[in-house]
């Protein structure tokens, strides 16, 4: 027979609250995706997650709806917008998670410096920002980064004699050049060349006198800077070759000329180093 039934009561409305969002951790990751992430907030049970407009993946909820943790789907550099979606509404923190390119290492410099550590460096590549860095798995310091993100300059740490590992770490992932930077325990040792001046021709004004000024580190250590004092004045800084020697084209004063002697200053390690040589009038004329 046909007919309706009933059940007073049988279902149950309940009050959903609409999603929140408080923040999401890691705040940064690879441009490939695939970084685990923790978002915590607020009705956050069931909700479908998108970063930059991606679908995450691996999602899974705790019972009191208050975390999610999913993985990151691929995206572009740069700042991405982080959005859950449940039947009770839409959450979003903008520009929470920020997607960050590979890094790239093409070059350190100098090459090689004391086990004591110590020793300025440059390393040279692309998306370093933020970058740690370690030398034969031991983190360096005093980390500086350029603007573009093309440059780090460090201090080493001290490590045992040979060839190290240079390796630099970001929110984009890691990049190392192996035997890139060697330890050594020999003792350099700066000379300075004896040099001459003589008149800036054909027009010396404002220049009225030039020189050339040359030092150099034994045994031979390419890119480390050379101060060139006259007197106490610093007339420029040059860095050395792979022959170790630094060479400044140098313009002088007249009382400057009247110094007889010119010294050369370079730091190797923790090592300072420093030396004199005659800078002379040039006879014959040069």
């Amino acid at each position: 027979p046909s007919g309706t039934g009933t059940l007073p009561g049988g279902f149950t409305y309940a009050a959903v609250s609409a999603p929140t969002i408080t923040s999401i951790i890691p705040t940064c990751g690879p441009t490939a995706g695939g970084t685990t992430v923790t978002i915590n907030g607020t009705g956050l049970l069931g909700a479908a997650v998108t970063i930059g407009g991606n679908p995450a993946t691996n999602v899974f909820y705790n019972a009191a709806g208050t975390q999610i943790i999913a993985t990151t789907p691929p995206g572009f550099a740069g700042p991405a917008t982080v959005t859950v979606t449940t039947a009770a509404g839409t959450a979003s923190l903008p520009g929470a998670f920020t997607y960050t390119a590979p890094p790239t290492l093409t070059g350190i410099s100098p090459s090689q410096g004391s086990t004591a550590g110590g020793t300025t460096v440059t390393i040279t590549g692309t998306n370093l920002s933020g970058a740690a860095v370690t030398i034969c798995g031991n983190p360096a310091t005093n980390l500086f980064y350029n603007a573009t993100g093309t440059q780090i300059i460090a201090t080493t740490p001290a490590g045992g004699p040979g060839a190290c590992t240079v390796t630099v770490t970001t929110c984009g992932g890691t990049a190392s050049l192996t035997g890139a930077f060697t330890y050594t325990t020999t003792t350099q040792t700066l000379t300075a060349s004896p040099a001459c001046w003589e008149v800036n021709l054909p027009i010396p004004l404002p220049n009225l006198f030039k020189t050339t000024l040359r030092a150099q580190v034994a045994p031979p250590v390419a890119g480390l800077k050379v101060d060139f004092y006259v007197g106490n004045d610093l007339v420029g800084s040059a860095f050395t070759d792979i022959t170790g020697t630094a060479t400044l084209h140098a313009f002088l004063g007249p009382l400057q000329i009247i110094a007889i002697s010119y010294t050369a200053v370079t730091t190797v390690g923790t090592s300072r180093l420093q030396a004199t040589a005659p800078l002379l009038p040039c006879i014959p004329p040069v």
